[in-house]
């Protein structure tokens, strides 16, 4: 066959993605993370400005934001006609209501606290929530083991070490 083949290197692995891949998904992740971190840390800046009361405006205005994207996202990660919706996960719900619930304090926290502590205090709870649940398997996720678990412990006491130096701060 006078077809000319292309030296691709060894055969990978079967589940390894190559490094062009990789680095692709990097690259996305990242451009995902700071993306996020842009309108996330500008959705709270109106309330700086505004006087929103006892919040309660604020976390249904917020709620029907969410649902509104939720929709959205449903139907377009819908494979059927677009009246059957993508598969439902009771427990997600659970999770969106105690979202809420911090929103509806946040108007509260914003104006005690000010804009950055207050983030700063939410962002904490939220990484170390997020850390217990990988770390002892919280809520029905199987537990991550990491290489050294050392580290790991280190970093989430530096994390909550650098709230104590901003709240010094301001």
């Amino acid at each position: 066959s006078g077809k000319l083949r292309r030296d691709r290197g060894p055969p990978q692995p079967r589940g390894v993605a190559s490094l062009p891949a990789m680095t692709a998904d990097f690259l996305i992740g990242m451009g995902c993370c700071v993306l996020a971190g842009v309108f996330f840390g500008t959705n709270y800046l109106p309330l700086k400005q505004v006087d929103c009361g006892d919040g309660f405006f604020f976390a249904a205005a917020m709620s029907l934001g969410i649902l509104a994207v939720g929709a959205v996202v449903n139907f377009a990660l819908s494979t059927g006609p677009v009246y059957e919706s993508a598969e439902f996960y009771p427990l997600a719900m659970l999770g969106g209501m105690s979202w809420m619930l911090g929103n509806l304090m946040t108007p509260t926290i914003i104006k005690r606290l000010g804009l950055g502590l207050g983030l700063t205090v939410w962002d904490l709870s939220n990484m170390i929530l997020g850390w217990a649940t990988g770390s002892f398997g919280l809520f029905g996720v199987q537990k991550e083991l990491v290489s050294h678990p050392w580290w790991n412990r280190i970093g989430l006491a530096l994390c909550c070490l650098s709230l104590v130096f901003f709240a010094q701060a301001g």
